[in-house]
């Protein structure tokens, strides 16, 4: 397991270990060290579950990425770079796509903070990125579809 030395030093000049850092290096490798493992020899009854894991894993990386997007935007680091905007300098940083760091930066930043079971229900795979946008939340239920607005204005009378 590789590990991410922030090079700052502290009082003692002890190194500081990032935690996040850490453990995304850890996933990365151990990810890697499967991309030649055939899946011929996966059982049919194990298949179906390393699937769900995989997801699990997506969905749990896809909350992290939320909160980092927020975390940069909220100290700067888009403008300290000379990007435009957050969006801009995510689609720069990560060659995600124009539309979707706009996805990513829109929902990081309306979920940042205020909307907390969504951010873990994204993690625990309970509902997926699209799903979170700001203009949906709150949820009462993760799995629950958002409550609308049903009142109409009435018609006006001839």
């Amino acid at each position: 397991m590789r590990v991410s030395i922030v090079g700052v030093m502290s009082v003692s000049d002890t190194p500081v270990v990032d935690p996040v850092g850490s453990v995304l290096a850890a996933a990365r490798d151990g990810l890697a060290s499967l991309v030649d493992t055939p899946l011929w020899s996966i059982g049919d009854e194990a298949l179906p579950q390393l699937l769900t894991e995989a997801n699990r894993i997506v969905a749990a990386a896809q909350e992290l990425t939320l909160r980092l997007v927020a975390e940069a935007d909220r100290r700067g680091i888009p403008d300290t770079a000379g990007a435009t905007c957050t969006a801009g300098w995510l689609d720069h940083s990560t060659v995600c796509g124009r539309r979707e760091a706009g996805v990513l930066t829109r929902t990081a930043k309306a979920l940042t903070g205020r909307y907390d079971l969504v951010r873990i229900a994204l993690a625990g795979q309970v509902i997926d990125p699209a799903s979170a946008d700001a203009h949906e939340a709150p949820w009462i239920h993760p799995r629950q579809k958002p409550i609308r607005n049903t009142y109409h204005k009435p018609k006006p009378q001839p």
